[in-house]
């Protein structure tokens, strides 16, 4: 049984509880049915997401007053929903519509207030409307230095969000400053010993990263995981996530025996910490099968991107769109071995997964489309070869 389905046994077991144990109109009958929703939303299944979060929704308006905040919440999650699919037409409307219960039912000085603002930015930054995404974070940024004082944490958030935005844009100067500030926030905020801490560095490292300052991107990244070490249990799969980035930094300065080094020790974390059907052990596979491939090993990429599609097949629905991330790989792998028709038959896999379970919308549908006639011109023109 995998994780996910042994989830939805517990939530449904609750949620029969409170159905004999309080009044139908009671709004804590609506809390099985979100952490329903969200581990359908982790299983890809986005239609039974949005199911769930509607029951939600009903049960939070019927049991709750037209002022009250936490009827926000299921437009929020349902907004989230249609995000992942690529549908950000909805996902504003929605997000939109949590922003007037917000502002209706709670006092300027709030800062939860700043919370669909943010969404609000996320979602343009989705859709490369990094202008308007700016706007938003600022909004939120504004509402957060109003409502929290100057020794809270929360008040690294915007400007770690604003960061990221101008890292899309380009603008890594600008990221690093408004990265630099998050920085400082935290550290005045969080003890030495908080976890939160490290989250500055990785995104610093990022950055340097992107600008092909690989020195300063291990420089950041080290001290990441130096905060992490020290303050997670050796068993935390956050501990891993350092070793991933490193070795990443590695991969793109074609350093690839460090690269395979350090992805092997995010493996071995992710392998104590998480249990055999969690589908965050397949990640390293994956990592390492792309660092052969850049190798060249183009026998060993299949064999690391193989092990990672049957850990995803023992833990995911068919119907997750992470499932089809392997076999885009594998394919890849073929492409550079110039067997085309065993790429194409694997961009087809890859292509048939998404289109079962991602609306017509989503880029990540034309992408793959894209990836299989790129192949299949090449299949064609193999075969005039001489």
């Amino acid at each position: 049984m995998s994780e996910h389905t042994k989830a939805l046994e517990y939530h449904q077991k609750a949620r029969e509880i409170l159905e004999k144990s309080l009044p139908l109109t009671h709004p804590d009958h609506a809390a099985p049915y979100i952490c329903i929703a969200d581990v359908y939303e982790n299983m890809g299944d986005h239609a039974k997401a949005l199911k769930y979060h509607e029951k939600a929704r009903e049960i939070l308006e019927k049991s709750l007053p037209p002022t009250h905040p936490d009827r926000a919440v299921p437009y929020s999650s349902i907004a989230d929903v249609y995000n992942n699919m690529g549908d950000h037409a909805k996902a504003l409307e929605y997000h939109e519509k949590a922003r007037e219960i917000v502002e209706t039912s709670l006092p300027p000085t709030h800062p939860d207030r700043a919370v669909p603002y943010s969404s609000i930015a996320d979602v343009y930054d989705n859709m490369g409307e990094h202008a308007i995404a700016l706007e938003y974070h600022e909004k939120a940024r504004e509402i957060v230095e109003k409502s929290l004082p100057p020794t809270h944490p929360g008040r690294a958030a915007p400007y770690s969000s604003i960061a990221d935005v101008y890292d899309n844009m380009g603008e890594y100067a600008k990221a690093l400053e408004y990265h630099e500030k998050a920085r400082e926030i935290v550290e005045k905020s969080l003890p030495p010993t908080h976890p939160g801490r490290a989250a500055p560095y990785s995104s610093m490292a990022d950055v340097y990263d992107n600008m092909g300052e690989y020195a300063k991107a291990l420089e950041y990244h080290e001290k990441a995981r130096s905060i992490l070490e020290k303050c997670l249990p050796m068993t935390d799969p956050d501990r891993a996530a350092p070793y991933s980035s490193i070795a990443d930094v590695y991969d793109n300065m074609g350093e690839y025996a460090k690269a395979l080094e350090y992805h092997e020790k995010a493996r071995e974390i992710v392998e104590k910490s998480l249990p055999p059907t969690h589908p965050g052990r397949a990640a390293p596979y994956s990592s390492i099968a792309d660092v052969y491939n850049s190798m060249g090993d183009h026998a060993k990429a299949l064999e690391y991107h193989e092990k990672a599609i049957k850990i995803l097949e023992k833990c995911l629905l068919t119907s997750h769109p992470h499932r089809a991330a392997p076999y885009s790989s594998i394919a890849d792998v073929y492409d550079n071995m110039g067997e085309y028709a065993k790429a194409l038959e694997y961009h087809e896999t890859a292509r048939s997964i998404l289109e079962k379970c991602l609306p017509p919308t989503d880029p990540d549908r034309a992408i793959s489309a894209i990836e299989g006639l790129t192949t299949h011109r090449l299949v064609i023109k193999k075969s005039f070869e001489p």
